[in-house]
């Protein structure tokens, strides 16, 4: 028993509550179908997961599609599992990624009322060109209506391709002024980045990193998360965390160790990738999740930074493979196979990050340093 709790313990369970969408952005690489999830089914993944919910922290997480077409869903997941931890033996939180088209007034009352963290996918001055609704008014006003529901944590996420690349700096800055503290800044990796496209994307970086540093002389905040100053001595190297302490539930009631694999896999069912990181059906999964997790867990696991590698070496042979950070799915989606392989333009993007990274950190350093 000992061993079965150790392995199920999730600390972020996520409902994709539908894969339907009422947007068609163009760098979207997920395969929309016009599924839901019950309340059956809601609930028999509620009643089975709620005992091994990590106790301290720990999230549900709604995701699609778009989640908000499933409203009534996430309302009855919520209620549902408030009912059970009526005795908040269990910190719960409560997540959404969104974009944020659905938002109306008795939907943010009760995302404020059950405090959710809600990240708005909203792609800054780019908007436009990848979404083409017309919805970039709507989204700045949203945002600052959120400032009157102090229950609601706000971010966002902005994601740029190399034909949006050049609007990316002045569109983190604007986020950033509107007031949301910690925005997400998301390249795609769907499509490839040509050397062309990486001096661009150098110039944008550095433009935000002139940016961030006098943000950071005047408020003394680091927006980017990514660009924040890490504990010393706590170099590590990155692993996929799927199936070990998350797991993601399809509205047709797969279960897999992320989000993210469930749409890379929609259209390679029996293949022998899609065998080694399909944790079965819901109903299969409660019947023999010990078995299932001692036998899948090890191929997340071996998704980790020192066993990928590019066409010209191995990454576990690079000095920086502890400071590089990259979701194998991620990289599979412009085109490999799900077994570490990262495109060059994938490795160069990373180092032109730790560069940039880098380089802000020096300057905060003298900043602070100079005001001692």
């Amino acid at each position: 028993m000992e061993k079965t709790i150790a392995l199920l313990e999730p600390a972020n369970l996520t409902f994709i509550v539908t894969d339907a969408c009422n947007y068609d952005c163009v760098y979207c690489p997920q395969k929309k179908e016009n599924l839901y999830m019950n309340a059956p089914l809601i609930e028999k993944a509620l009643d089975f997961f709620y005992p091994f919910l990590k106790k301290d922290r720990c999230f549900i997480t709604f995701y699609g599609g778009e989640p908000l077409l499933a409203f009534d869903q996430i309302k009855h997941t919520v209620l549902y599992i408030g009912g059970k931890n009526k005795n908040h033996e269990k910190d719960i939180h409560f997540s959404m990624t969104t974009n944020g088209s659905l938002l109306d007034d008795d939907c943010i009352e009760f995302l404020n009322q059950h405090q959710f963290s809600l990240m708005l996918s909203f792609d800054g001055l780019a908007h436009e060109i990848g979404r083409q609704t017309q919805s970039f008014d709507a989204m700045v006003e949203i945002i600052k209506d959120m400032r009157h529901y102090p229950g609601i944590e706000l971010s966002t996420n902005s994601v740029f391709t190399p034909e949006t690349v050049e609007y990316l700096s002045l569109s983190i800055q604007s986020i950033i002024k509107l007031g949301i503290k910690e925005p997400k800044l998301t390249l795609s990796t769907v499509n490839e980045w040509t050397d062309v496209d990486l001096l661009k994307l150098n110039d944008q970086l550095n433009d935000m990193r002139d940016f961030l540093v006098a943000h950071y002389r005047e408020t003394g905040a680091i927006p980017l998360s990514d660009f924040r100053p890490k504990e010393k001595d706590k170099k590590s190297m990155f692993g996929c965390a799927g199936a070990k302490d998350r797991l993601a539930i399809t509205p047709e009631g797969k279960l897999w160790g992320c989000f993210l694999f469930s749409d890379f896999f929609k259209d390679k069912t029996g293949t022998l990738e899609y065998q080694k990181y399909f944790l079965g059906r819901l109903e299969d999964f409660i019947e023999n999740y010990q078995a299932i997790l001692e036998k899948q867990v090890p191929n997340y696991q071996s998704l980790y930074q020192g066993s990928f590698y590019t066409d010209e070496s191995f990454c576990f042979a690079c000095e920086e493979v502890e400071e590089c950070k990259t979701c194998p799915v991620n990289a599979a989606l412009s085109g490999s196979i799900l077994l570490g392989k990262i495109p060059l333009w994938i490795c160069k993007i990373n180092k032109l990050m730790k560069t940039v990274r880098g380089e802000f950190l020096k300057h905060i350093q003298i900043t602070s340093e100079g005001s001692a």
